[in-house]
Formats: structure tokens, sequence, C-alpha cells
């Protein structure tokens, strides 16, 4: 099993991927890996006990199952799934770019 903080390497679709373990979780009887991606996605990863280097990528249903499920139980305050979404800060650096291209341009058409 790997611990929280340790990164692994999943083949999927022939791609080769670094995942960060945030967590290791059990639920309805199986032992499952919480793990994000280097692009900020969450993965839900299932694995066996008794053989705990064999895990298996978990999709559709059952990884958002798991997925709420720990973030009711491990983080009920926060929004850690859907975190990128609601972020102004990003918001903000873009209206202050455009605000600095706009002078940058009005700058230009006084010197033509």
């Amino acid at each position: 099993m790997y611990s929280q903080g340790e990164s692994f390497f999943y083949t999927i679709d022939d791609d080769e991927y670094e995942f960060h373990v945030q967590e290791n979780v059990e639920y309805e009887d199986n032992y499952y890996i919480i793990a994000e991606s280097s692009d900020g996605d969450y993965y839900v990863f299932l694995y066996d006990d008794d053989d705990e280097e064999d895990i298996e990528l978990v999709e559709d249903e059952e990884a958002a199952e798991v997925l709420a499920y720990w973030q009711d139980e491990y983080h009920p305050d926060e929004d850690l799934i859907n975190f990128a979404d609601d972020d102004d800060y990003y918001d903000k650096e873009d209206k202050a770019i455009d605000i600095i291209d706009d002078l940058y341009e009005a700058d230009d058409k006084d010197y033509f």
C-alpha cells in the first residue's frame, strides 16, 4: 500500500502517469487509494490488502461514490474535488493582464 504523500506510476491507455497519494480509504469492505494527477485531477484505485502492489483504476459511478465518501468523511468543510472551478484568483489575474494589454494597445495607437 502506498502511504499519503508518496508517488507512484500507473499506465492508462499505454501512457504512464504519475500520481500522488492523498489518502487511503476503506469503503464498503474494499481498500482504495485516492490519488491526484499532475493535472490536479483525482483518481481512485482499488488495491488488495493481501497484495498491496496490485492496484486497479476504478472509474465511473464507483469512483464517484468513493470520492464523495472521502470528501464527506475526511474533508467535510472543503470542496476538494471542484476547487478549481471556484478559484477566483486566476480570474482576477486574467482581468489584470487584460487591462495591462489594453493599456499597451492604447499606447501603440498613439505612436502611429
